[in-house]
């Protein structure tokens, strides 16, 4: 993962990235990072005098910028600072059911929407997804994506969108089956390729009673 030497870390502003430079090999690696679990899974590597990158030699010391947009390293072979960009997507996910008031057995129906909220001429997102983990008392039916696919395994309901462009969005319909109970709250999460600058509005959440 060109981390032999990994001696500087840091985290994006919103916490969704974790940088680490590797002063044995110069290179910058990205992870991402669970917000939940905090677990690293590796997202990007860049390795000094590869694929047009330069300032990365023997990277000493990272920093990210307040707003996320770029992360700097200070390159103690080159002297040199290195600037690097970072891609980002705004996605936010909204949700309704119908009906809100089910009898036990009886169908409900989700909506979910993901949309990119970036500007018009923006790059947009890229490997979207949205995964809907069915509260207990709710069995899943089907699920459909306006695009993508989705599949189920168990509760849990994940559907591959893919691209978004700048404004646009996806839509998935989600039916399950009511069981007993008082009420039931089902949350969906969405996630991109892309570091989201405002990832408040990733999930979405509606009551069935």
């Amino acid at each position: 993962t060109g981390l032999a030497g990994a001696d500087s870390v840091v985290l994006s502003p919103e916490g969704s990235l974790l940088y680490a430079g590797s002063t044995i090999d110069s290179a910058l690696a990205a992870f991402r990072r669970d917000a939940v679990s905090g677990t690293l899974t590796v997202d990007q590597v860049l390795t000094n005098g590869q694929n047009g990158v330069a300032s990365l030699g023997f990277p000493i010391d990272l920093a990210a910028s307040p707003d996320g947009v770029s992360l700097y390293s200070a390159a103690n072979k080159a002297s040199e600072i290195g600037i690097f960009g970072v891609a980002a997507a705004d996605i936010g996910v909204s949700m309704t059911s119908a009906p809100s008031v089910v009898n036990t057995g009886g169908p409900v129906l989700f909506t979910i929407t993901v949309t990119d909220n970036d500007p018009p001429g923006s790059p947009g997102a890229t490997g979207t997804t949205v995964i809907d983990t069915l509260p207990a008392g709710l069995t899943y039916t089907s699920a459909a994506a306006g695009q993508g696919s989705c599949a189920h395994q168990g509760s849990v309901v994940a559907c591959l969108l893919g691209a978004l462009p700048a404004t646009g969005s996806a839509t998935v319909t989600l039916t399950a089956t009511a069981g007993a109970g008082a009420q039931f709250v089902d949350t969906a999460a969405a996630a991109a390729d892309q570091r989201d600058p405002h990832p408040s509005d990733n999930a979405a959440s509606v009551t069935v009673t």
